[in-house]
């Protein structure tokens, strides 16, 4: 009997460690809405479920195929397809049969199949894209919430202008890396608008592109604001540096960075520092100041890196146009 009774322990730590695992499943969560769109807003918003359904119009069951509808959608949801409709919505839940069978409140609005997902805000586990192949037109997203948390952000590589923009002093933290996607049209620009607000990316900033055309730009802009990134800020370009941009030109704003600054592999990217911004080198490992490369300058640079800042070239008046400020840690000239 005893033996018997010890099994549940184990069982309760296996079930509980299971709905951890689920808790914790990334899902992706891209804008499904064209136009001018609030972060805080479900319907801005479908994260892409697993498995396929058919909805059949006026019909009110919906029939799966590999979902897990008991654990991936609740009543109460709203239903779409992810595809060229995605803007339609097809459904809401009243009720879920099993992980393949669901109820809808109300007939299915049209026939359609394939691939779906629902309204959501992103969580703190979500993938979040900024731009969806399935939309003709451009989204405009703003983040118009005091603070969010997402596991990654991406910005689609289309033929759209999408932008997220921070609105007042709003902040988003990523807990892994960030993408800005180059856009695969002429005089387009995708752009990460952190402005006055504050963005803290644990992971690696990639942003750009391969294709030459200089109008094709991947850009994070930043104000009065502050960006904080824990690993590299990475440039991705062909042969022109324009197309992978970080522009501080519009304020005092603050890149604090805990790892390099890597120019692209054609040696290659662009750092707009203006008159006023600062570049922070925070690390806790050796770190060096990418110098010698004509687009990438600096207004004040600030060390605050215990284990020492190496600049990769000869500091001048080009390439450090304002201060230069040890606060903590060492500044190594190479002599």
């Amino acid at each position: 009997m005893r033996r018997r009774f010890r099994t549940f322990p184990r069982l309760a730590l296996a079930l509980a460690a299971a709905l951890l695992v689920a808790e914790a499943h990334a899902f992706t969560v891209k804008t499904r809405l064209a136009g001018a769109q609030n972060w805080s807003v479900a319907a801005t918003w479908i994260k892409t479920l697993t498995g396929t359904v058919t909805f059949t119009n006026g019909n009110v069951n919906v029939a799966g195929v590999g979902t897990l509808f008991l654990t991936e959608v609740s009543p109460g949801d709203v239903l779409m397809i992810d595809d060229g409709t995605v803007a339609t919505v097809r459904g809401t839940v009243k009720s879920i049969t099993n992980n393949t069978a669901l109820v809808l409140t109300a007939g299915a609005n049209g026939t359609r199949n394939g691939a779906y997902g629902k309204e959501a805000v992103p969580a703190a586990a979500d993938d979040v894209q900024i731009g969806n192949t399935n939309v003709a037109s451009l989204a405009t997203i703003t983040l118009d919430v005091a603070s969010a948390t997402v596991n990654s952000l991406t910005f689609a590589a289309d033929n759209l202008a999408h932008s997220l923009t921070h609105s007042g002093t709003n902040a988003l933290t990523v807990s892994t890396n960030v993408t800005v996607n180059q856009p695969t049209a002429n005089n387009t620009t995708i752009a990460w608008n952190i402005n006055g607000g504050s963005a803290a990316v644990t992971g690696n900033l990639t942003l750009g592109g391969a294709n030459n055309t200089a109008t094709r730009i991947a850009d994070v802009v930043l104000t009065t604001g502050s960006l904080t990134i824990s690993g590299n800020l990475n440039f991705t370009t062909g042969t022109s540096a324009a197309v992978a941009l970080i522009d501080l030109s519009g304020g005092a704003g603050t890149l604090n960075i805990a790892g390099a600054i890597n120019p692209s592999a054609s040696n290659r990217g662009t750092l707009t520092p203006g008159t006023t911004s600062t570049v922070n080198f925070n690390g806790t490992a050796a770190q060096t100041i990418t110098l010698g490369v004509a687009t990438i300058t600096y207004n004040n640079v600030t060390i605050n890196n215990t284990a020492g800042v190496t600049p990769s070239a000869a500091i001048t008046a080009t390439n450090v146009t304002g201060n230069l400020n040890v606060q903590t840690g060492t500044l190594s000239n190479g002599g």
